[in-house]
C-alpha cells in the first residue's frame, strides 16, 4: 500500500499501482502578465488563420525571417514596448510630404521597413541603380520616386525612355495616372530645366543612342580629363535608362556604352538607373556578372528569381516571392547596409510631383488630365521670373490648377517680407560647378575677346560652320563650356553640331597660346 511519504511499496510498484494514478503537481497561481501574455497570443493565432492565404508563407524559415502583418498587435500607452510610430502599411509618397520632410541632397527617401522606419540614403549613395521586376509590379513609381527627388534637389538628371508619355493612364483608374509634365519644367529657383533634355526628344532611338554616345565618349572622357589634376570632386549626373531591353535590342552598341558607364561611371560622378523585366546576361545584353555586381543599389518586385539572386546575392530559398509587388519590394542599397531588406515604397501620387515640381502643364483633351483652358501669364518671360511668389501660387489656386491642401503648403514654404530666400543651392555640396541660368542675360566680356553681338540662327538648326566663332568664344568663357550648355545658347543646335563647334572654339584656343 501507499505509504503516508507519498511513495509505493515494491508490491505496489510490482502490481503497476503507481502508473494508474498521477502524482499531484503542486505550483503557484499564473501571474497577472502571463494571463494577458496568454490571451494576446490566442489573439494572434486566431488573426493568422483568418488572414488571407495569398499572404502566407510555405517556407518556414521565411515566416520566422519576416512577420505576417496580422501578428503585429497593437500596444497600449501602459504596456512598456513601444509599438511603430509610422504605419507600415501600403502608402502614397504624398503622405510623407505631408510631414514636412522634403527630399535634400544627403536625404533620399526609399523605402519604408516592415517595421515603419523609413530608410534614407545621400543622393551621391546612390550610385547605379538597378530597377527589377515583372510588367505591372511598379517598376515606373518606382523611377519616379528617384527622379522627383532628384530633381526637387537640382540634380543632374537625362532620361531615356523609349516609350516615354506626357500622361500615362493605369487600368487600375485615374487616381493612379502618372502626371510626367511637370518633369519638363523648369526649377522655380535656379531657372534651369528639370531634365537636361526634353525627354519627349529622347523617345526616339537615334536620339538615345547619341545620348549614350555623348555621355561615353564627351561627358564620361572630359571629366577623366579635369580629374588627371586631382583635387576634383564631380556634381553627380544621373542617366535613368528605362525599357532597357527594348533598347538593347534596337541600338547595336547600347551594352557596351551601358557596361562602360557602370565600370566607370562611379568614380566620376555619372550613374546609370536600369529598369528591366530581368537581368540576365540574354535580356541586358552584356556578358560577365562583374557587370551586374556594379549596379550597388537594388530594387526587386518580383517575376524573376535567377535576377533576384545575382542582385541581390541572396539564396533563392531566402527571397519571399510570394510577397514582392504592389508596394512591397526587397531594396539592397546603403541605407540598409548593403543587405536586401523587404520594404514598403510608396505610390507616387501626381499630388506628390505637384507639391515638389510644380503643377501640370497638360492641355485639354489629352488623358484624363484636368483642363488647363488659360495659361499662366506668369509663366511667361525669363526664367528667372518663374520663382515662386504668391501672386503665382494664388494663379494656379484660382484656376484650379492646384487644390486647398497644395495652396496651403505652397505658401507655408514661401518667405516672410523682407526675409532672404532659403536657396536650396546653400545645402548643395557642389558649389564649384557654375551655370548661367539665362542665356539672354548680359556678360561680362572677357578681354582678350571682341564683344559681338549673339548671331541670329536658322529655325532648322545652325551647323558649327554658321555660328560666329566670337560669339561662341564669348559665350564659352561666359559659363557655357559644354556641348549641352551651347545647345541652349543657340536654339535648334544638334548634339553633334555642339560637339564640332565645341572643338572649333579649343582649336582656336591653342593657336592663342601658340601665338
Amino acid at each position: 500500500m501507499r505509504r503516508e511519504s507519498g511513495t509505493w511499496s515494491e508490491w505496489d510498484k510490482w502490481m503497476g499501482r503507481h502508473l494508474q494514478a498521477k502524482k499531484p503537481v503542486i505550483r503557484d497561481e499564473p501571474t497577472e502578465e502571463e494571463i494577458e501574455a496568454a490571451i494576446a497570443q490566442l489573439q494572434r493565432d486566431e488573426s493568422y488563420e483568418e488572414s488571407e492565404p495569398d499572404m502566407l508563407l510555405e517556407s518556414d524559415d521565411i515566416s520566422r525571417a519576416y512577420t505576417h502583418p496580422a501578428q503585429v498587435t497593437q500596444l497600449d500607452d501602459q504596456d512598456d514596448m513601444r509599438a511603430p510610430t509610422k504605419p507600415a502599411g501600403l502608402f502614397r509618397f504624398s503622405e510623407l510630404l505631408a510631414t514636412g520632410w522634403r527630399p535634400r541632397w544627403s536625404q533620399i527617401f526609399v523605402g519604408r521597413t516592415m517595421d515603419g522606419d523609413d530608410i534614407f540614403v545621400p543622393a551621391e549613395d546612390l550610385c547605379h541603380v538597378a530597377i527589377a521586376g515583372k510588367t505591372g509590379g511598379g517598376k515606373g513609381s518606382l523611377m519616379r520616386l528617384i527622379m522627383v527627388q532628384l530633381c526637387f534637389i537640382g540634380a543632374n538628371v537625362l532620361l531615356l525612355n523609349p516609350h516615354y508619355m506626357k500622361w500615362v493612364v493605369a487600368k487600375e483608374g485615374k487616381t493612379f495616372d502618372e502626371d510626367w509634365t511637370p518633369f519638363e519644367e523648369k526649377h522655380p529657383r535656379t531657372g534651369r530645366p528639370y531634365l537636361q533634355v526634353p525627354p519627349a526628344e529622347c523617345a526616339e532611338m537615334v536620339s538615345i543612342e547619341e545620348d549614350l554616345g555623348w555621355a561615353v565618349e564627351k561627358l564620361l572622357e572630359e571629366r577623366k580629363r579635369e580629374g588627371r589634376a586631382g583635387g576634383v570632386r564631380y556634381r553627380p549626373y544621373f542617366i535613368v535608362l528605362d525599357e532597357w531591353p527594348s533598347i538593347a535590342k534596337k541600338i547595336k552598341g547600347s551594352p557596351e556604352y551601358l557596361a562602360t558607364l557602370l565600370r566607370e561611371g562611379r568614380k566620376y560622378g555619372v550613374f546609370v538607373f536600369v529598369a528591366s523585366q530581368d537581368f540576365q546576361v540574354k535580356t541586358i545584353g552584356m556578358e560577365g556578372g562583374s557587370v551586374r555586381k556594379c549596379l550597388l543599389t537594388t530594387f526587386y518586385t518580383g517575376g524573376d528569381i535567377t535576377t533576384a539572386k545575382e542582385l541581390l546575392d541572396k539564396p533563392i530559398r531566402d527571397i519571399p516571392e510570394t510577397r514582392l509587388g504592389k508596394g512591397v519590394v526587397m531594396l539592397k542599397c546603403v541605407g540598409t547596409d548593403n543587405e536586401p531588406v523587404l520594404v514598403r515604397v510608396p505610390f507616387v501620387d501626381n499630388e506628390s510631383v505637384y507639391l515638389l515640381l510644380g503643377p501640370s502643364t497638360h492641355k485639354k483633351g489629352q488623358g484624363r488630365a484636368a483642363v488647363l483652358e488659360d495659361r499662366d501669364p506668369l509663366a511667361a518671360g525669363n526664367p528667372q521670373e518663374r520663382t515662386l511668389t504668391f501672386e503665382r501660387v494664388q494663379h494656379w489656386h484660382e484656376t484650379g490648377r492646384i487644390g486647398d491642401k497644395q495652396f496651403f503648403a505652397l505658401i507655408s514654404q514661401l518667405p516672410l517680407e523682407g526675409e532672404e530666400t532659403e536657396e536650396l543651392e546653400d545645402e548643395n555640396p557642389y558649389p564649384d560647378e557654375q551655370e548661367i541660368e539665362n542665356p539672354k542675360q548680359e556678360m561680362a566680356q572677357p578681354e582678350n575677346v571682341t564683344a559681338m553681338p549673339i548671331p541670329l540662327v536658322q529655325d532648322k538648326g545652325p551647323r558649327a560652320e554658321d555660328i560666329d566663332l566670337v560669339a561662341a568664344i564669348t559665350l564659352w568663357n561666359s559659363g557655357y563650356n559644354s556641348e549641352r550648355k551651347l545647345m541652349k545658347a543657340f536654339p535648334g543646335l544638334t548634339l553633334h553640331q555642339a560637339g564640332k563647334l565645341s572643338e572649333m572654339i579649343k582649336e582656336q584656343a591653342k593657336k592663342q597660346v601658340n601665338d
